[in-house]
């Protein structure tokens, strides 16, 4: 006889493939005609671009970019110039399963990015990307926690509970912001903007019913040229933006996170403004909205019966908790080491910054780059690398997940003779954890075997055996765990410890 069990299942996503991924482009720049030979490489400023991912069959294509500027002084006349290309990143990933109905996750980092001079005429350039790339498959998540339609089945079943977390929904929304900074008006009006890079990072993601409001800062570090005296500086432009996401499923069960990804930034500059030299600019950017819900599902865990042989199915289920966020703030520090003494630094700025989870350590790297003018006068480069460590205590079961990175603006600290420089990173982590459990997803009764002879004792009197559970002792000795309890309890009081433990058999 089959005992038929009751079910319940959940719609959700489910993960088919959690990666990370290291990808190096490299790319042969020939100068144009208009521009000087090169003299010497004063700095590399890289941009990452994602411009869109798609899922086919058993595979991804991520399609992106990075915009790359190099700023040189000329051969002769050691006049700044620069020359920009884009490295395309495009790569196709398998992915088992996958198809157009996948659900993509995808965050990026540039963490290297560097160039040299194969001649006068020609650099090589060299990206080095981070891609963590999730895909998610519709599907539903099943547990039996009761029988159903035979509750006078002549079987025990021993229930249990368990928090987990499931993925409800990805949406995605792209969206542009426009917004307009003014440059200082002692720097001039005779300015060009030879590179820009922005970095954005989510402050809070707060769900109103099926709206998720999520506030955002865009901080954009851009490197000018002021065409009348040759100098150079970088500049800092901050937007503060919000954005709204309609999303599927809400309610006070469901964590949402957001990731943001930039796509394109346009930057048109406004000389001879009212108040100073101004930059229009246009970023055009993704989000993807990720919500999982907390649940508590009760299953199924095993079963016997004292009349009759059973054969009791049993399915591993792999579960996953909901993820513990938590931030990590690193001050990384290093000593600035140059060939030649400066006497002053035009600016300094973060090129690239990027973190990796290396099983209960996150090891964060910044390439530090800039331009210095030494004693003589003449523009020499600044490049530093800094990295940082950190332990976190993770149990076996658990993994490292790095969520965002943010970073603040360099400082130099100390007198220019035995200067430092110094970074703060903001580092998201979560902890993810992964379990199984053995669901009993079927039984089968053999209602003409008996389970146990009849000369069994009606009586067991236990006198060893501590600290086994009721369920394990109901089951060895065909007894209930009610009639376990029902005979040693004196006094109104219980303990599986008590000695001697009479087990009446069940009848």
């Amino acid at each position: 006889m089959r005992v038929a069990l009751h079910r319940v299942e959940s719609d959700c996503l489910k993960l088919i493939y959690d990666n990370e991924i290291s990808k190096e482009e490299t790319l042969e720049l020939v100068v144009p005609d208009v521009c000087a030979d090169i003299g010497k490489i004063l700095d590399v400023r890289g941009q990452f671009l994602l411009s869109s991912t798609k899922a086919k069959t058993d595979e991804v294509h991520v399609s992106a970019s990075v915009e790359v500027t190099v700023i040189y002084a000329a051969d002769e006349s050691g006049k700044v110039q620069h020359v920009s290309a884009i490295i395309p990143f495009d790569q196709t990933i398998p992915v088992e399963g996958a198809d157009e109905n996948a659900k993509i996750i995808l965050k990026c980092r540039l963490c290297t990015i560097d160039a040299r001079t194969l001649n006068p005429r020609k650099l090589l350039l060299r990206a080095d990307v981070s891609m963590h790339l999730c895909a998610y498959y519709p599907d539903n998540f099943a547990l039996w926690d009761n029988l159903s339609d035979n509750p006078s089945a002549p079987v025990h079943i021993l229930q249990k509970e368990i928090e987990h977390c499931l993925v409800m929904g990805i949406r995605e929304k792209s969206f542009t912001i426009s917004d307009e900074y003014r440059v200082s008006e002692d720097k001039g009006q005779n300015l060009k903007m030879l590179s820009a890079s922005t970095e954005i990072c989510v402050q809070d993601a707060k769900a109103v019913g099926n709206k998720l409001v999520l506030k955002a800062e865009a901080n954009t570090t851009a490197v000018f040229l002021n065409e009348n005296d040759d100098s150079l500086f970088s500049c800092v432009f901050s937007s503060q933006f919000s954005q709204i996401i309609e999303v599927d499923t809400y309610g006070e069960s469901i964590e949402d996170t957001v990731i943001i990804q930039l796509k394109d930034a346009e930057f048109t500059c406004i000389p001879n403004k009212e108040n100073g030299y101004a930059v229009s600019a246009q970023l055009h950017m993704t989000a993807q909205a990720v919500c999982r819900e907390r649940k508590n599902s009760v299953y199924i865990a095993d079963a016997y019966s004292n009349e009759y042989k059973m054969v009791a199915e049993a399915v591993d289920t792999k579960i996953a908790k909901c993820p513990i966020l938590k931030n990590l703030k690193l001050s990384m520090r290093g000593k600035l080491q140059q060939k030649t003494t400066l006497d002053e630094i035009m600016y300094i700025a973060a090129a690239a910054v990027c973190a990796e989870a290396d099983g209960n350590e996150i090891v964060c790297r910044a390439d530090i780059s800039g331009v210095g003018k030494s004693e003589s006068g003449d523009l020499e480069s600044i490049a530093l690398e800094l990295k940082a460590e950190e332990n976190i205590e993770l149990a076996k079961s658990q993994k490292l997940n790095i969520v965002s990175i943010c970073c603040g603006q360099p400082a130099v600290i100390g007198p220019m003779q035995n200067a430092e420089v110094g970074i703060e990173i903001n580092i998201e982590y979560a902890i993810v954890e992964f379990s199984e459990i053995n669901a009993v997803a079927g039984i089968e009764l053999d209602e003409e075997s008996n389970a146990r002879s009849e000369n069994c004792p009606s009586l067991v009197v236990l006198c060893s055996e501590r600290g086994t559970d009721l369920w394990s002792l109901a089951k060895k000795y065909g007894s209930t765990v009610e009639l376990i309890t029902n005979s040693n309890t004196i006094d109104g009081e219980f303990s599986t410890n008590r000695r001697p433990l009479l087990i009446p058999k069940s009848k």
